[in-house]
């Protein structure tokens, strides 16, 4: 018998919830459209992840929380990695690609970007300003 499992998260962001499942190598595919990622305005805003062999894993919208609720199957995990390990490497994904665009839109450059065999991650930033 299949019993669902709920992990609440701290994501908010479904475009860079995608774009970190799409670089950690996932395949995805979000339900519903929001306009300026007004998530109040779309009647759903989850995305699915795919896992072979096994059905998906999905990321549900929490209107209340107003994050990202990971729910599946642990039972038919199918991922190499253990769930915990999982959420670990999304979340240190999201905030990269969080801190990217963010850095990028107050006119920061990346002038290098290292991770170490441990994961850690570290980056450089410039700014010139005139």
């Amino acid at each position: 018998m299949s019993h669902l499992s709920t992990i609440k998260t701290k994501l908010r962001s479904r475009d860079l919830l995608m774009k970190a499942l799409l670089e950690l190598g996932y395949s995805t595919k979000a339900e519903g459209q929001s306009n300026n990622n007004n998530l109040s305005q779309v009647s759903s805003n989850n995305v699915t992840v795919f896992q072979k062999e096994c059905g998906s894993i999905e990321f549900n919208w929490n209107k209340d929380d107003k994050s990202y609720e990971l729910v599946t199957d642990l039972d038919k995990w199918q991922l190499s990695i253990p769930v915990e390990r999982f959420l670990a490497q999304l979340t240190q994904r999201y905030a990269l690609c969080n801190i990217l665009e963010s850095s990028s839109c107050e006119g920061f450059q990346v002038k290098e970007q290292t991770q170490n065999q441990e994961g850690v991650v570290e980056l450089v930033l410039t700014r010139w300003e005139s």
